[in-house]
């Protein structure tokens, strides 16, 4: 085995096998240097985020059946709806293999024999153990600095470089290429990487002009260019030269050298989720937690060099990943020139585009109802797949569990009640629930979907509030505590009355109603 598998721990300090499994996932792979790695990291708080990570993934099952044989390698939609909630809270390194390949499914052994055949035809192979280390030769970049690899794992780097730049010619420029192909070989072997990157970029050719950057690979310096423009954009800098100048290299180097390289698998899982827009997010979130430190350096008269290095070692003194990760999905990314948040109302802003439901609604009967109730809620945030989080058809009247569902969703949200006539009212947030206090300006409404569909959208300048509990349940507030909808703490009954916030009648035919069923989804 190679560096990767030196440890100077004996396997006594380990409590469980799990421990093991979060402390050295690497053990095996020959490509990955852990033991440098462990000595460039504060090992401890790594560890404690790694078991941190792990939460999310309790009772997640992996474990599925193999592809089919003979299947050829593509992107699994299905195992990817499915999987990018728990992406968004963070992958445990120990996972991110099995992860990785639930997304990009194949054949094992008809890629391994498929990429031995495509090195076969391209023999004579180059020397790449002595090739520059910098891996000048691919894809447009100058320069390559190496992220853990053993000597090994180089030479497989450069291998698989090699094997695309020559059966994939028309890719000339493509920046990010090498880097990620650095990062999967910390979890994957050399023929899973190169079928993972094939995909991609196949993917990637299909998607070039898509609005939402959900497209992993974008090729040639121009649309890196636009990409810094964006997350300038996002900073409110878009005149600020030096900040761009700053971004590019952010670009170039996938953040390498800007945060702990504890958290590179991070960045690498966003990527593989959400294409070049989970990067974006994620770049436009470290910024922002960290501009206070970031924004002096601007004003001084420092080279590019001496620019770059300081607003690394600022941004690589914040640890605060969590509330990186948290706020990094609160990014909007397709927004119009105008970057205000229009009302609800705005015809521009509506879409008939229905989101993909991860968990069947009960409530919802009828694909019109659906169609209805999203023609309401602007693109924007319409991202992705619609999630179920609770509902009492499923788990019962849990207010625990209906509690942890609320406060676990970290962006927006709609939350279905229906009566025991079979009327169904509900709200739209458009901010997680903690972040629901005095508002003023915002996307969410009320709105009625059976018998007949109305919305209420939120009257701008009304103050209002949101909050969840276990004492008092869900409640819906004005500034003066004056409460237009209240979910009781034992989510059995609820009441509505009418509201100066959103414009709004009583959502029932009763001041108090009993609730038949419960429904909350998550717009991940």
């Amino acid at each position: 085995m190679g560096a990767c598998c030196q440890t100077n721990q004996p396997l006594e300090k380990y409590d469980t096998i799990a421990n093991m499994k979060l402390e050295q996932w690497y053990i095996g792979n020959d490509f990955f240097d852990g033991f440098t790695f462990n000595r460039s990291i504060q090992l401890d708080e790594n560890n404690s985020f790694q078991k941190f990570l792990r939460q999310s993934w309790k009772g997640k099952n992996l474990q599925a059946s193999p592809p089919p044989r003979n299947c050829i390698a593509s992107f699994n939609s299905k195992n990817h709806a499915d999987l990018y909630y728990s992406i968004q809270k963070g992958v445990p390194n120990y996972l991110i293999r099995e992860v990785v390949l639930k997304i990009v499914t194949f054949d094992d052994d008809l890629a391994r024999n498929n990429y031995g055949e495509v090195l076969e035809c391209l023999e004579p192979l180059p020397d790449f153990v002595n090739l520059p280390a910098t891996l000048e030769p691919f894809f447009g970049r100058r320069d390559l600095n190496n992220v853990f690899l053993t000597p090994i794992g180089i030479v497989s780097c450069k291998r698989i470089l090699h094997a695309i730049k020559m059966t994939m010619t028309e890719i000339k420029v493509c920046i990010l290429l090498p880097r990620v192909t650095q990062l999967l070989l910390w979890f994957l072997k050399e023929h899973e990487v190169f079928q993972v990157i094939q995909v991609l970029l196949n993917e990637s050719k299909g998607t070039q002009m898509c609005e939402k950057y959900s497209l992993h690979f974008p090729f040639g310096l121009e649309k890196f260019k636009n990409i810094a423009r964006i997350i300038c954009k996002h900073l409110e800098q878009e005149n600020n030269k030096r900040l761009r100048v700053v971004i590019k290299d952010v670009i170039y180097s996938f953040l390498v050298g800007y945060i702990s390289p504890s958290f590179y698998p991070i960045v690498l899982m966003y990527f593989l989720a959400d294409g070049m827009g989970g990067f974006i997010r994620f770049v436009v979130s470290l910024f922002k937690l960290c501009w206070s430190g970031i924004d002096p350096c601007f004003s001084s008269e420092n080279s590019r060099e001496e620019l770059i290095f300081k607003v690394r070692e600022i941004c690589k003194s914040t640890s605060d990943i969590a509330s990186i990760m948290k706020n990094a999905y609160k990014v909007i990314l397709d927004i119009s020139d105008n970057t205000s948040v229009s009302s609800i109302r705005s015809g521009e802003d509506l879409t008939f585009y229905t989101p993909i439901f991860d968990g069947a609604s009960k409530i919802i009967e009828s694909p019109e109802e659906i169609h209805a109730l999203f023609s309401y809620i602007p693109q924007k945030y319409l991202k992705h797949n619609i999630s179920l989080r609770f509902s009492i058809h499923k788990t019962g009247f849990e207010s625990q569990k209906f509690v942890d569902a609320f406060t676990g969703i970290i962006g927006p949200s709609i939350l279905l009640m229906e009566t025991y006539k079979k009327r169904v009212i509900g709200i739209f947030l458009d901010k997680s629930i903690e972040d629901m206090g005095d508002i003023e300006e915002s996307d969410s409404c009320f709105f009625v979907l059976r018998p007949d569909f109305n919305v209420f959208n939120h009257v701008k300048g009304e103050k209002f509030r949101v909050s969840v509990d276990l004492k008092n349940g869900f409640i819906v507030s004005d500034s003066d505590k004056d409460i237009c909808l209240i979910v009781g703490a034992g989510l059995s009954n609820a009441f509505t009355a009418e509201s100066k916030i959103f414009n709004s009648p009583k959502l029932a035919k009763s001041d108090e109603f009993l609730i038949y069923d419960l429904e909350l989804f998550e717009l991940a």
